[in-house]
């Protein structure tokens, strides 16, 4: 079952699954209306934490997730660690917290037990509308430098890789959030198109 939520019951709240970016509007205690966008990691606060600790793959660029992150688990008495394979980015969250880790999220997650809170939000996704954008060359050139090959088909592949081990890793109470991942024409999209419905087969 889900670490149960603090102060809302609605879709996603009362299912072991990721919790919607959009909910659902005019349900009764159901998600804030608003979309959260980048900042999907905070929907974890709804939540009354199970011991254990909270995993990120893919430490923050700057946009604030691994700080949020390391002081909420802080707070609530969860062991926190970030992971990112590219040292410059690994180097700002050193800075930021204790727990963060170069390696990539499956090595992450195969080193450590009883997962309560993981947030996937690593190998970079392009919507085709960013694919002239001089930031996604300079994007494709770093991971040329890390060894890697930016495509959405690798970043699926890696969240699914993400998803085998967390299952195996895992509490049995635990909740996940894939950023960048959304529903079109009924179909899963984005980084976790196919990790998510690998989760939901296993009761996430």
């Amino acid at each position: 079952s889900p670490p149960q939520p603090s102060r809302f019951q609605g879709e996603g709240a009362d299912r072991y699954r990721p919790v919607p970016l959009h909910p659902r509007p005019g349900r009764r205690g159901s998600h804030p209306r608003r979309p959260v966008g980048a900042r999907a990691y905070r929907y974890f606060s709804l939540y009354d934490p199970s011991p254990g600790c909270l995993i990120e793959v893919g430490s923050e660029h700057g946009e604030g997730s691994t700080r949020w992150l390391d002081r909420w688990a802080g707070r609530v008495g969860l062991e926190f660690f970030t992971a990112d394979i590219d040292p410059k980015v690994h180097k700002r969250a050193a800075k930021l917290t204790q727990g963060a880790r170069l390696c990539s999220g499956r090595e992450l997650l195969s080193r450590v037990v009883g997962v309560s809170f993981a947030y996937l939000d690593g190998f970079d996704w392009l919507l085709p509308a960013d694919a002239d954008r001089l930031w996604v060359a300079d994007q494709r050139a770093r991971y040329y430098q890390l060894g890697l090959e930016r495509t959405n088909r690798a970043s699926e592949a890696e969240h699914l890789a993400e998803a085998r081990v967390l299952v195996e890793r895992a509490n049995e109470r635990c909740a996940v959030i894939c950023d960048d991942t959304f529903r079109e024409r009924g179909r899963w999209r984005g980084k976790a198109a196919k990790a998510v419905p690998f989760l939901e087969a296993r009761g996430f």
